[in-house]
């Protein structure tokens, strides 16, 4: 039986919240130095909420399969074939399992389905549950292999951190209701300040460099040179014309090249001088990558 007076409590939960949406924007002044401040700014109250919201194997692999599904329609729609099988594929998959190894939650997912992308253009992606894309422009431009395994650890980096499921918690958060005799206006204003920035502010280049740090320490922990990752960014923005196309850093999916360049490489330094290990003697498989045959089967000069 439903209680009457519990639709009464969830009706005045919800008012409550949107009330406290509208004054989060309200208190955000239209005109200010620096970019919407009050209303973007997260902070610990914020993510205390987030860490909250536990998504399970199975939602987490619906998330995913749901992402990659829209994401292949969009490459059939531009005549981009996935393939699941070759020697490509196979060598992409072997270096995923070398740098899996350095995952926090690693035993979450035992196994990742690869794909390589037949396409010139120069992507990679990660989808929840444990999906990878790479195309083949990707490979051309990496030239190394230890490039290439800074680019799946990235990748991997997203999976682990639960970036992609960020949306999907921020919105979790933002539905529940009150226990009875708790509301709290404080904790009002942080639901609501996570569900505008859900849509507010769609891209977080903060993810991008969380994910590239992470990049760095392993692929130097695996033993591969993380400057070949490095140098990566230096190609790219070398073919950009010195960088990123003229957007607002706002509206941004990813940092500038050379500010991701100048990051990975001052990781790199000092997960390198912590360890007491010289960078240059790391691996670097340019001809690994060119024969398709990973180091841990064979390490060339």
């Amino acid at each position: 039986m439903v209680h009457r007076h519990h639709w009464a409590a969830v009706t005045v939960g919800k008012q409550r919240f949107l009330f406290g949406c509208w004054l989060v924007i309200c208190a955000t002044p239209l005109v200010a130095q620096n970019s919407l401040p009050p209303l973007f700014s997260e902070g610990s109250a914020e993510q205390r909420l987030l860490d909250q919201i536990k998504v399970s194997r199975r939602q987490e692999k619906q998330i995913g399969q749901t992402q990659f599904a829209n994401f292949r329609k969009s490459l059939r729609g531009r005549g981009v074939r996935l393939l699941v099988r070759g020697r490509d594929v196979e060598y992409i998959r072997q270096l995923v399992g070398v740098l899996r190894e350095q995952m926090t939650h690693r035993d979450r997912y035992p196994n990742f389905t690869v794909y390589l992308a037949k396409t010139r253009s120069t992507d990679a992606r990660a989808f929840p549950g444990g999906i990878i894309i790479v195309t083949a422009g990707m490979l051309d431009l990496a030239e190394t292999e230890a490039a290439l395994a800074g680019v799946l650890a990235h990748e991997l980096s997203h999976i682990d951190r639960g970036h992609q499921l960020d949306r999907y918690r921020r919105l979790a958060v933002a539905q529940e209701g009150f226990p009875r005799g708790q509301f709290s206006l404080t904790e009002m204003f942080s639901r609501g300040r996570l569900l505008i920035n859900t849509y507010a502010r769609p891209f977080r280049p903060e993810q991008e460099s969380e994910a590239d740090a992470d990049a760095a320490r392993w692929t130097l922990r695996s033993g591969y040179s993380p400057l070949e990752f490095a140098r990566l960014f230096d190609r790219f923005a070398n073919r950009a014309g010195g960088g990123n196309p003229r957007i607002t850093d706002f509206w941004r999916s990813h940092p500038p090249h050379r500010q991701r360049l100048a990051a990975v490489a001052d990781v790199a330094a000092a997960e390198a001088r912590q360890r007491g290990i010289v960078l240059t003697q790391l691996y670097v498989g340019r001809e690994n990558l060119q024969r398709r045959i990973p180091r841990h089967e064979k390490a060339f000069p």
